[in-house]
């Protein structure tokens, strides 16, 4: 009962001091960074749970602190902490898949927040021609038949290099923290010999999702929500020796197909029913 009790006030504490003037609020989680390193573990429990429940807010703070080099345990727990507000699985690869005419290839993932901000993709040129179709990315549920994000990364935006493209919004409805979903790109007017290639790793990186052709396999992506959270798999922006596709130069694919989208390890892509989007978001 204490520990519960000691829980609730520690929320309510991190509540209150969220709502308080900035510099009172870095303060408050300048004292908890400390009392991180307590000799208590009572006041390191209660430390770690009203961090994250001040979220994005502590993340500055934490990482600044990181960077001091603190005790080995304390640094443990900060990156516990971090890894908890803002998932990131570093990984850096010239793998890829390539995504042109009827074939998509897709991602499954963990959303960890409910409206979407921002989709980046690590994409290239397979060869030097450019694809005739800007590459489309879908947000959908686990069983692939509803809708929830649309948008596209425009052809005339594509580089010989993987780079992190920011995808155009088109539809955004929201999505349940927490639900598995799955990220879908495909390119139906790029032809075999001029395709896009998606950043993959030939290895599990991200331990909440799975490349939709091999469980061994994850794409490189970036998800950012309105609730400042970002899940990440990949490297942090540009800063990888591995850009350029392996293999660059390829002339592409096969040309054939029975011209029905099909997804990578599935078979058939549903067309797919979009889910509404809110009429009137909430201001954050």
């Amino acid at each position: 009962m204490r520990l519960v009790l000691a829980s609730l006030l520690a929320l309510s504490l991190a509540s209150a001091a969220r709502a308080a003037p900035v510099p009172y609020r870095q303060a408050q989680i300048a004292r908890l960074i400390r009392d991180l390193g307590s000799d208590s573990p009572k006041a390191r429990e209660e430390a770690t749970r009203a961090l994250l429940h001040f979220g994005p807010a502590a993340v500055p703070a934490l990482r600044a602190a990181l960077r001091k080099g603190p005790a080995a345990e304390t640094a443990r727990q900060i990156k516990g902490i971090l890894q908890t507000i803002n998932p990131v699985f570093e990984g850096h690869s010239n793998g890829w898949h390539w995504v042109y005419a009827d074939l998509a290839q897709g991602q499954t993932f963990q959303s960890v927040g409910t409206t979407v901000r921002h989709v980046k993709l690590r994409v290239a040129r397979m060869n030097r021609n450019q694809p005739a179709a800007a590459l489309v990315v879908e947000v959908r549920d686990a069983g692939l038949k509803k809708v929830y994000l649309r948008g596209h990364i425009p052809a005339a935006d594509s580089t010989l290099e993987f780079r992190w493209h920011g995808v155009q919004l088109e539809h955004v409805a929201d999505l349940k923290e927490g639900g598995h979903y799955y990220l879908i790109f495909h390119s139906r007017g790029a032809a075999a010999q001029a395709c896009w290639a998606v950043n993959a790793i030939y290895k599990d990186v991200y331990p909440h999702g799975r490349a939709s052709q091999r469980a061994t396999e994850d794409f490189f992506f970036s998800i950012g929500f309105s609730n400042q959270r970002t899940l990440r798999v990949g490297p942090d922006g540009e800063d990888t020796p591995q850009k350029l596709p392996f293999n660059s130069g390829n002339r592409g694919g096969t040309g054939g197909g029975n011209g029905k989208l099909g997804l990578a390890g599935h078979g058939e892509l549903p067309a797919g029913e979009v889910v509404a989007a809110p009429k009137v978001r909430p201001r954050r």
